[in-house]
Order: C-alpha cells, then structure tokens, then sequence
C-alpha cells in the first residue's frame, strides 16, 4: 500500500522503492568508517532524486523549459524559423534526469507545442499540415525514447545501489562483529563463542559466497555459499585451517588469481571485479568486497572478503549500453534523414522562389490580419523594396492608404472566401494611378477558416493605353475609308463616262476606216476576176497579198473595237501555233524579209494557249518596233522559245538601239490582262530582248477543247503585252 505522507511518495515509481529501503537500513556503528569506500554512482544520485518533493521536481521542470524558452528567443534572430525543436532537446533531457519522466513527458509536450506555435514558420502561428506533423511526432518520438532511456538507467541504478547497500550491510556487520569478538577475547572467551556462533549465523545465512584468511592466507572461516561454490569451481572441498596456496596447487592459473588479490588487498583495494571460468555457467564475473580485521594495535589480522556473482546485473548494464548506442545511432540516423529532407524543402522553396520571382506579375500572399507574408521580387521591385523589406506589413502601409481604399472592399471579400478578379485604377504614391489587372484567390483550412489569399497583381496600364490608341486608329480608319469609297464612287462614274465616250469615238473611227478598207478588197477583186488570167504572177502576186492585207485589216480594226471594249468584256483563249503564228506575220510584212531585214526563227517554238488578236497585235509591234528602231545598220532579229515548268517562254532579240532601265516598267501598261508574264531586259545601245510567258499546250491534250476565260484564270498571274510601235518610247 501507498503511504499518505505526501504527493512526492505516490510519485515514486518501483525503481525507487528499493532505494529508500536501502537508506533506511539500520547500519552498525563501524559502518560509518567505511562509508567513504562505497561505490560511486553514476552521472546522477538515484537515492536522492527518488526523495524530492514533486513541487521541486515541477520547480526543475518549468524552470529547465523557462530557461530553453529564453535561449530560443536569444536565438530567433538568428534561427528564423528553421530549427524549431534545437533547444528543447536539452529540456526534455535535464527533466527526464532531475524531475523524472512524469514531468519530461509533460515538458516534451509543452515543449512541441511551443516550438510549433512560436518558433516555427511560419512564425507565431500554430499550422498543422503534413510536413508539421511528421516534425512534431518525430520530436515527441525521440524525447521519448530519451525519457524512456533515462529511466531505465534510474532503475538500473537503483538496483546497483541496493545491491551494494546490502554488501556494504552485510560486510560491516562482519568487521563489526569481529572486532567485538577480538577485544572481548581475552576476558569473556563464553561471549567470544556467543559472538562467533553468530557471525557463523550470519556468515552462512548469507547468499553471497564469504570467508576469511589469516595473514599466511589460510582458512579461518568461510560460509556454506562458499564451500559450495569452492566445490563446484575448483573441484576442492575447502577445510577450516588449510592453506590456500595448497587448496590451488593443482590449478596454477586460479592460485596465481589468488596471489594477485591479496596483493590488491594488502595495498588497499578492498573492492574489485575479477572474471572467472565456471564448469556450468560458464565464464561468470564477481565483486570481490574484502577488508581486514585489525587487533587493538591496529595491525590487520584476517582478511575478510566476500563474493558477489554480479554477471547478470554486467549484462544487463551492457545491454543498456548497447540499447543506448543504438537508440544514439539512430537518433543519428533520424536527425540525417530530417536534414536531408530540410535540404530538400529548402531546395524545392528555392526553385519555387526562383520561378516566382521571374514572373512578369506580382505575387503575394496575405493572412488574416492583411499582413504580407510572401512577396516576389517583381512586386517588392515596384516599390524599391526586397521582399524582405515587406514581410510582416500591412497592405495598406505597402501600397498607400488612398490605393488601399480602391480595393478594400475586394481584399475583405477575399477574406471572407470569394474567389475575384478584377480591373480597377489604383492611386499609387510611388507609382501614380496605375490601371491594375488583380486575381484574388483564398486559402481555406480544411477547417472551413480562410486563413488569408493569395493576389496576382498585373500591370496593365500600357495595354490599356494601346488599346485605347487602336479603338481611335480603328474609328479614324473607319472614317477614312468611307472618305475613300466616296471618292472612288466618284471618279469611278467619271471614269465610265470617260470610257463610254471612248468607245464611241473608237467605235466610230473603226467603222469609218472599214469601208475605205471594203473598196480595196472589192476593187482588189474585180482585178483579180478581169485580169486574173492575163496578169503576170507578179501582179497576181501582189493583188492577193493586197486581198490578204486588207482582209487582216479588217481583222484588227474588228479586234480594236473588241479592245476598245476589253475592260468589261470577256477575252476568249485557245491553242495557238506560234511557229504558223510568227510564219504569217513574217510573210505578210516586207520589211521583215531580205534585204531589208535579217529574221531568224529558232523552231519549234511551240504551242500555248492565249487570246490570238491580242498575241497577233504584241508580235507585231514587237517585231515592227525591232526593225524601225535600229541605227545605221541592218536589222537583225531572233525568235526563238523555252520551256519553264508549264510555261513557254517567247524571246523576240533585236541589234537595235535598247532601251534604258528606268522605262522597262513603263512599256507594257496598256494591254495589261489576266493570263501570263511580259518583260524586258535591254540596254541602251545593246539591243532589246524582250519576252513573254503563256501556258503551254501538253502535246497529248492537243484534240481537246480550251475553255479558259479572262475573268476566270486558270493561274493567278497577269499577261501584258507591249504598245503599238507608235506609242513606244524607243
């Protein structure tokens, strides 16, 4: 049963009990001689730690977490909120060995919610999430194995020190009883037996082997433990008398043991370990506890000594040196892991860090108090600050309290768990008033609590400013072209009426030179009817080339009034021979033929596919121009073809007098129409050698009908042709 003599007892664990027993043990009075030879405890005293009161052993407990509190404010500065737990370790440690482990256990905890709650990030704020927790348990998992490895050494040591009250008892009882026996000797031999018969009482009661050796190390007395154990190691049977030297003589190793002992006692070594060979047990170690009984001179008489076989309580104290290492190493182990993954946080917030602070945006986040907490590098930026410069401050502080009043509506929505975004004008001291684009987004507890948001903050004033110079590019735009659609209204009816009056008057002159044209033809006819016969091939000759001049007269004049009309009428395309093609312009005209002109045609030159008046009429100048516009010499002219791609290319090359560069583009405006390519390449002096590109006929198509229309090519391109000689330059 428990004593009610006080609150500090009911807290004494089992291990304490035998403590208390031990020091409440009635001593004899030779006793206190020999207190000093006692063993010494380890680092701390378990006896007295076992009586203090529990207002002391709170008194340490709070004092010890006070003093690691204090020291981690020391130390925040510094710390920051790395390394919450570094100064409780010691705490837990200095209570589980001076307050026991009912208050370590409640400082360990006390200790892990203040660590937690002040001394972690983020700081002064109590945050229970995965990362958090895990840290928590791993502290309160270590402090308890510290706890719990601290009171197995109390215990260990209460049992050490039992054992050794009870040795200590036990061999001063003897001294005590022998030194009684040894004055009374001589006066009172009856009470010497009285006291001999009870040390013999004594001595044999005893568990622990124990005996005694006069000065020439023989036998003077020794207990039933010791002659079993004599037996049962030795294989000798001691006897009362008997020298020791010749009880070992047949074991050289255990006499010279033997010897080595009582050079130890003699020497003042009254307490030593020693390990020795059982036949059983095998290798066992015992503390050998001697002294020596001095008569009235003070000379040492006898040796007394006594064995205590302490093999299981070294094996138990190697165990828990072993447990000890091995909870050290993994501690060592734990706190690796923890640091590494400390590191690897640390890396994962820096490439975090790194990537926020190169967005082109503000990046922050605001806790319930709308006090930031996080800030990029953009944002701190805007206002000539480092992000660390901001943590910690109001919002309104930041930004100004005129800019703050344009959005606090929004950052207490934000608050309350409303999701926003958002355009406002913003009135910023630094800054001026800024058109912003912001992104409010809470974070909410699993709890339900919205513990604060994050904003994404943009700058758009620019892009609004650009916007709004388009929106008045756009507008003025939209005027301008109604200006211009006015405009080309206009002159385009002018334009009509100009071309009307156009086609009347070519329409006019066409009719008008047609009937000089119809006189030669029919005159040329009734020559050929009357003097067709008679006349001589020369004048048959040059009547039907008259006949044959006038019909293509006709022709052209047709195909003029078809031109003057070719703006808004449909030009028909077929195949067409240009070898026949350029033969027949060639024939027809004298001053293509010797002497007068020397034309050389480059055959085949192939089949394309074109409009045949309008290819007829560009030959012609083309060929007319090359023979006027020569200087002082005959004239020469090549015609010849190449194949590009689907094209076919037709050169027409004169030795005239070319044509300067800055007036090629200006040659071909006026029969510009949809169909193919024309160009020049001439140098004044040079020559001229001019081209054009129709599409070629593939020769396996040549029986199948054409259907190309000028309003509906076949090939994006536009087919020019050259003025009439007339109206050229050179």
């Amino acid at each position: 049963m428990h004593s009610s003599s006080g609150p500090d007892e009911r807290d004494e664990t089992n291990c304490e009990a035998p403590i208390r027993l031990a020091q409440q043990n009635k001593l004899p009075p030779l006793s206190r001689l020999l207190r000093s030879r006692q063993p010494v405890g380890n680092i701390f005293n378990a006896g007295q730690i076992g009586h203090t009161t529990l207002a002391t052993r709170v008194f340490i407990g709070l004092a010890t977490l006070s003093l690691a509190v204090f020291l981690r404010i020391l130390l925040n500065p510094i710390l920051k909120g790395h390394y919450p737990y570094l100064t409780f370790f010691p705490t837990v440690l200095i209570a589980a060995l001076y307050a026991r482990w009912r208050i370590a256990a409640v400082i360990a905890l006390a200790s892990g919610f203040l660590a937690e709650r002040f001394f972690s990030f983020p700081l002064n704020q109590f945050t229970i999430d995965a990362q958090h927790l895990i840290a928590l348990t791993t502290f309160w998992m270590v402090c308890a194995a510290i706890i719990g490895l601290i009171e197995a050494m109390h215990c260990s040591q209460a049992r050490a020190q039992q054992a050794t009250a009870e040795a200590a008892a036990s061999r001063n009882a003897m001294i005590s009883l022998n030194a009684e026996l040894d004055e009374r000797v001589r006066t009172r031999t009856t009470e010497l037996e009285t006291a001999h018969g009870a040390l013999r009482a004594v001595i044999d009661g005893s568990p622990d082997p124990m005996a005694s050796v006069d000065l020439e190390r023989r036998l003077t007395a020794f207990n039933v433990a010791y002659g079993d154990e004599f037996q049962a190691r030795f294989g000798v049977t001691p006897v009362i008398g008997a020298k020791m030297d010749d009880l070992l003589a047949g074991l050289p190793s255990e006499q010279a043991k033997l010897l080595m002992l009582w050079q130890r006692a003699l020497q003042g070594l009254m307490v030593s370990e020693e390990t020795f060979g059982h036949a059983q047990l095998g290798e066992r170690t015992y503390q050998i506890n001697s002294s020596f009984i001095r008569d009235s001179s003070g000379r040492p008489t006898e040796l007394v000594y006594s064995v205590r076989d302490i093999t299981e309580q070294r094996a138990l104290q190697r165990r828990l040196q072993e447990m000890n290492e091995g909870l050290e190493c993994e501690v060592a182990a734990r706190t690796c892991q923890l640091s590494e993954a400390m590191h690897a946080l640390e890396a994962a917030r820096d490439q975090l860090q790194l990537v926020v602070d190169n967005v082109p945006a503000g990046v922050i986040y605001c806790d319930g108090e709308q006090r930031l907490r996080f800030a990029n590098r953009y944002y701190a930026g805007r206002f000539g600050k480092m992000p660390s410069d901001l943590i910690g401050k109001r919002v309104a502080d930041v930004v100004g309290h005129e800019a703050y009043a344009t959005v606090q509506a929004e950052v207490e929505r934000a608050l309350r768990g409303e999701t926003l975004r958002f355009e406002r004008e913003v009135p910023f001291v630094q800054l001026g008033t800024r058109i912003m684009e912001l992104n409010y987004a809470p974070d909410v507890a699993p709890s339900g609590v919205v513990r604060g948001f994050v904003a994404l903050i943009s700058d758009i004033t620019e892009r609004k400013r650009v916007e709004s110079a388009l929106r008045d590019a756009e507008t003025k735009l939209r005027h301008q072209a109604v200006e211009l659609e006015e405009l080309v209204a206009t002159r385009t009816a002018k334009l009509v009426e100009t071309v009307t009056e156009l086609e009347s008057f070519a329409y006019s002159v066409a009719h008008d030179l047609r009937a000089p044209l119809r006189a030669i033809t029919s005159l040329t006819a009734l020559l050929e009817s009357e003097f067709g016969a008679t006349a001589p091939p020369d004048a048959r000759d040059y009547m039907q080339r008259t006949r044959r001049a006038a019909t293509r007269m006709d022709a052209l004049i047709r195909d003029l009034l078809i031109l003057s009309r070719v703006g808004r009428t449909e030009v028909s395309f077929r195949r067409i021979d240009l070898d026949a093609l350029v033969e027949i312009l060639i024939t027809e005209s004298p001053d293509l033929q010797p002497p007068a002109a020397e034309v050389i045609v480059l055959k085949p030159l192939g089949v394309v596919v074109g409009n045949e008046m309008l290819l007829t009429q560009a030959l012609s100048n083309l060929l007319g121009n090359a023979v006027k516009f020569v200087s002082g010499k005959q004239p020469r002219i090549v015609v010849r073809s190449e194949r590009i791609n689907s094209e076919v290319r037709l050169w027409v090359e004169d030795n005239g007098i070319g044509i300067a560069p800055q007036y090629h583009k200006k040659i071909f405006g006026i029969f510009e129409r949809l169909g193919g390519r024309v160009g020049v390449e001439s140098e004044p002096g040079l020559g001229s050698h001019f081209w054009f590109e129709l599409p070629a006929v593939v020769p396996k198509d040549r029986s199948a009908p054409v259907a190309i229309s000028s309003t509906a090519p076949a090939r994006d391109r536009s087919v020019t042709f050259p003025e009439p000689p007339d109206q050229q330059g050179s």
